[in-house]
């Protein structure tokens, strides 16, 4: 039987021997004798078979691969979660540790401040309504502190009392018997020692027959004319600083007469007045009064007509 040019003809016995070469494993060797032997052409069984494996081998990476994604997909999204509870359990964690250190030291600071402090510390935080007292000072049979601190507004104000300073002309008799050791020793106060003072615990405090002015630290002689000047000196300035005016109607009167001397009064700022009546009090309580300036210096009172007040300059006056 002929063919066409160019083209092979597998016969029966050639197909068959392929067919037996694939499916017997060992075969492929003689398998390809006799097609040589026959002139069949085996390759492209061949070639199928090797597409097959290729084939398979292609399926199983898609399994694979289909079943990593399957356990990317199914497990991801709970490894992200737990990492994000996970921190925002520590961010809480953290947040709960500063608020109790916070919590801690804001209860040491208001114990603190609810206690007297060991020396005077005017400016330092307190606690509403403490009263703190330091020093000592006695005279004419009793004692009573050289300085009080009382918390105002959140902080401390310190005030000498100089609560001796008028045991000369009150108890003239009692001479140094009230005198403290820390008085008498000195030993607690730092040096140098300042004029006209004496020690009181850790402090200098003026010495009886001295006192000191408003707003001073220093202290002066007890003399008429220092007493004199430091009363109308302070008086003087406290009203300077409180009769601003815009019209003569936002003036009043306020008397500024003391156990120094009696006056007519000044013209000050109706909101500002009680400025004013604080500092007339103070000298009054710690000038005049304890030195007994009265009874050294003399008292007199001035002759005063009607209030009549003016604006001027932006300042109260008055108007006669």
């Amino acid at each position: 039987m002929g063919t066409a040019t160019g083209t092979r003809l597998v016969t029966g016995a050639a197909f068959a021997a392929a067919l037996a070469a694939c499916g017997a494993p060992g075969a492929g060797g003689a398998a390809a004798a006799d097609s040589s032997q026959g002139g069949a052409e085996v390759a492209p069984a061949d070639a199928g078979g090797s597409n097959a494996d290729a084939a398979a081998a292609a399926d199983a990476g898609d399994v694979v691969q289909a079943g990593g994604d399957a356990a990317v997909t199914d497990v991801a999204p709970a490894d992200a979660s737990a990492v994000d509870a996970a921190k925002d359990a520590g961010i809480d964690a953290a947040a709960d540790g500063a608020d109790a250190a916070l919590d801690g030291v804001a209860d040491s600071a208001k114990d603190a401040a609810a206690v007297c402090p060991d020396a005077p510390s005017a400016g330092k935080a307190c606690a509403a309504g403490l009263q703190c007292s330091y020093g000592k000072e006695c005279c004419c049979g009793t004692c009573k502190p050289s300085m009080t601190c009382n918390c105002s507004d959140g902080t401390f104000a310190c005030l000498y009392t100089d609560a001796c300073l008028g045991a000369a002309i009150q108890c003239p008799d009692a001479g140094d018997a009230g005198a403290t050791d820390a008085q008498d020793a000195g030993a607690g106060c730092p040096p140098p020692q300042p004029a006209g003072t004496v020690c009181e615990g850790t402090l200098w405090v003026c010495a009886p027959g001295f006192f000191k002015p408003y707003g001073s630290t220093a202290c002066l002689e007890a003399t008429c004319a220092n007493m004199q000047q430091a009363v109308s000196g302070a008086i003087a300035a406290a009203a300077a600083a409180a009769n601003s005016c815009s019209t003569a109607e936002d003036c009043v009167q306020v008397s500024t007469s003391t156990a120094c001397a009696g006056s007519c009064g000044t013209p000050v700022n109706g909101g500002q007045q009680n400025d004013v009546i604080k500092v007339v009090g103070w000298v009054d309580d710690n000038i005049c009064k304890p030195q007994g300036y009265a009874a050294k210096c003399g008292y007199s009172t001035p002759k005063c007509m009607a209030p009549k007040f003016k604006c001027e300059a932006g300042k109260c006056a008055w108007a006669q």
